[in-house]
């Protein structure tokens, strides 16, 4: 029974693996402008290997099966009372309309005021900040001067 299982699961995976193949050649096939000698469709080809394996799991699942003697009578069922259906919940309709109470205009405009504003008071403390860098000349650090070396002329011996 365990092997029947794993070879089920096999076939499935064989078939997930074809399906998966044919779909990826079905898209690769809708992108080709032009067939040439070395790009062609080839989900046919794909879809056509499906529908045999399919076709041989078939025959096989036929050959597998014996012949039964005809099937024994139908037995007698009891006959119940139609039981009635329970009609599904009624979805709450409010979801498919429009909320015109909500100018969204109005809130966008709210927003967009209030980055301006936020925007206006960077602007005045980046100007506060160049204009205390302009009055004072003097930085917090020291800027090291550089200072051209002298060359060394070479004595001549005598």
């Amino acid at each position: 029974m365990d092997d029947k299982q794993k070879e089920l699961q096999e076939k499935e995976a064989v078939l997930n693996f074809l399906g998966s193949t044919y779909g990826e050649l079905k898209k690769l096939d809708g992108d080709l402008i032009a067939p040439s000698s070395t790009l062609s469709p080839r989900s046919a080809d794909a879809k056509r290997n499906i529908e045999e394996f399919v076709n041989a799991e078939k025959a096989a699942l036929q050959q597998r099966q014996p012949v039964h003697a005809p099937p024994p009578p139908p037995t007698l069922v009891e006959v119940q009372e139609p039981t009635t259906l329970v009609p599904p919940p009624i979805e709450d309709d409010s979801q498919f309309e429009f909320n015109f109470d909500v100018n969204e205009k109005d809130e966008l405009f709210e927003l967009l005021d209030k980055v301006l504003t936020r925007l206006d008071k960077l602007h005045k403390k980046v100007d506060v900040i160049s204009a205390s860098i302009k009055n004072n000349n003097t930085t917090s650090l020291p800027i090291k001067k550089t200072t051209k070396k002298k060359s060394v002329s070479k004595k001549e011996e005598i």
